[in-house]
């Protein structure tokens, strides 16, 4: 099992990089401020923090197309790409003004005349035209569709590793399936299975098995017990 955060393979994230840049100049992008994890990655190479649920936008990536340099809200080195300098790299701030400030200082800004965003919030509706004043904000998300609608041979290799990773901890959970096991059991034991193949885990699920003690977590009151015929699924 490695434990060590990497970002995506060079190859990889170049060629997924130049998809996306070729897709900004298409839609005429001067710039790309992007706040869902699937797109951040795909530009950046970085992997994401999973959390459960949904989250509403935040300018977590920004790119500029004249220049190709990427801007990434990240608290850390870990897992970040030698090719995104150290000081292109802004903490998370619960005031928003905060990120908007980043924003203005990032070179190209102030010149730029269409900024594409891939989702959007009425709060950001109205403090984004503060980061980029002569800019008219348009949806970016179509140019993240078009440069991923089509897989590149890298990115079909990285696929066929994730679908062997759940295949694989999918096997080991119905392994472990038998009367009397809880759901949040079997709950644990898949997810043991997905961190070990290299997928990052919940921050907040409480998944650890029951029949690995040392490594127990605080159990929920209600637990559903598996009888002889039922059919365990994942909550």
């Amino acid at each position: 099992m490695n434990t060590e955060i990497l970002p995506d393979e060079r190859a990889l994230r170049l060629g997924r990089r130049e998809r996306a840049l070729a897709q900004m100049e298409a839609h005429d992008l001067d710039v790309l401020v992007l706040g869902r994890q699937a797109n951040v990655r795909y530009f950046s190479g970085a992997p994401q923090l999973w959390v459960a649920g949904t989250r509403p936008f935040g300018p977590i990536c920004t790119v500029v197309r004249s220049t190709g340099e990427i801007h990434l809200n990240s608290t850390w080195d870990e897992g970040i790409p030698d090719d995104i300098p150290h000081d292109h790299l802004y903490g998370l701030a619960w005031n928003p003004m905060t990120l908007i400030e980043v924003l203005k200082g990032i070179e190209g800004a102030t010149t730029a005349r269409r900024v594409g965003t891939d989702a959007l919030t009425p709060s950001f509706a109205k403090l984004l035209p503060m980061a980029f004043p002569n800019a008219e904000l348009v949806d970016g998300e179509l140019a993240m569709r078009a440069a991923r609608r089509i897989k590149t041979p890298d990115e079909v290799a990285a696929l066929r590793g994730a679908l062997r990773v759940a295949e694989e901890s999918l096997a080991t959970a119905v392994g472990e399936l038998r009367v009397g096991i809880t759901e949040q059991a079997l709950t644990g034991v898949l997810l043991e299975a997905e961190a070990a193949g290299g997928v990052s885990t919940p921050a907040t699920q409480c998944g650890t098995s029951d029949q690995r003690p040392a490594r127990r977590w605080p159990k929920r009151s209600s637990r559903t017990e598996q009888s002889t015929g039922s059919v365990a699924r994942r909550t």
